[in-house]
């Protein structure tokens, strides 16, 4: 093999790696979109939707319950204070 034969046999295999690359980086990308929308199927995406929801309303639950403990701490800590700090009886309190 010398000079013409060579080039085209290396450019036939630059060619046919090229077109390998494109379309296994074509079917990645349509099994990943197929994957994330779940299929083309109205129910998938019904229940796509409502997972969503579920998640949305998860995190604001655990976002309620942090609050709630931090109300909680600070209750603790007012009782504390107040138990400390008691007023003696006034004289009709007996």
């Amino acid at each position: 093999m010398e000079g013409p034969e060579l080039i085209v046999i290396l450019a036939t295999i630059g060619s046919v790696t090229a077109l390998g690359f494109a379309f296994f980086r074509a079917l990645g990308r349509y099994w990943e979109r197929k994957g994330q929308t779940g299929g083309s199927s109205p129910e998938v995406r019904a229940l796509a939707g409502r997972l969503e929801g579920v998640e949305l309303e998860l995190a604001a639950l655990r976002d309620a319950d942090t609050r709630l403990q931090d109300l909680e701490e600070r209750l603790d800590f007012a009782e504390r204070v107040l138990a400390r700090h008691k007023s003696p009886p006034l004289p009709g309190d007996v």
